[in-house]
């Protein structure tokens, strides 16, 4: 609270106190109800994604493979939760990456699809696989992820606390189709 509004507020008779009071828990129990809301969208979204579409596979020494098995093959996905404190419903795609060709583009459009169907926005850092990470006989640019993100309605962001730009994408309403 600035000071001049803390001098305001002494200058207040106690029924205005009362009254502001009231509207500051109101307003409180606002956004406190609109960020239980946006958890859990974020909440069924990760629930469906998980349940109906990653599957995961042992390969021992304590390590889990989650992957989405596509028509094109399988990609590796990892997706999680970006605010939990936020009003705004948003998922940060926090790891993609295909084992085949075309498996990375076929899991994107699953995750926003349901994206789309939850009203969820979705979020991450654009990072190409440099070294031994990721198929040597399709990996990226940072310009081709670029536009590959792009093609599914992300927007670029300038990120302050990293080399690698933001990714970002409103979720689209979906489309009912007419008989």
């Amino acid at each position: 609270m600035k000071y001049s509004e803390i001098l305001n507020e002494a200058r207040l008779s106690k029924q205005q106190k009362e009254k502001l009071e009231i509207q500051r828990k109101m307003a409180w129990q606002r956004e406190h109800e609109a960020i239980e809301k946006a958890n859990k969208v974020v909440s069924n979204f990760r629930k469906e994604l998980n349940t109906d579409h990653i599957k995961t596979q042992d390969l021992g020494n304590n390590y889990v493979w989650n992957y989405i098995e596509t028509p094109k093959g399988k990609s590796t996905a990892t997706v999680k939760d970006a605010y939990p404190l936020s009003a705004v419903p948003t998922a940060e795609i926090f790891w993609l990456l295909a084992a085949d060709r075309g498996a990375g583009r076929e899991a994107l459009k699953l995750i926003c699809d349901l994206a789309d169907k939850h009203g969820v926005y979705l979020q991450g850092e654009a990072i190409p696989l440099e070294g031994k990470q990721g198929n040597e006989k399709f990996r990226l640019t940072l310009e081709q992820l670029l536009k590959f993100y792009t093609s599914f309605g992300f927007e670029i962001k300038p990120n302050k606390s990293s080399k690698y730009p933001l990714i970002v994408r409103k979720p689209n309403p979906i489309k009912i189709e007419h008989e």
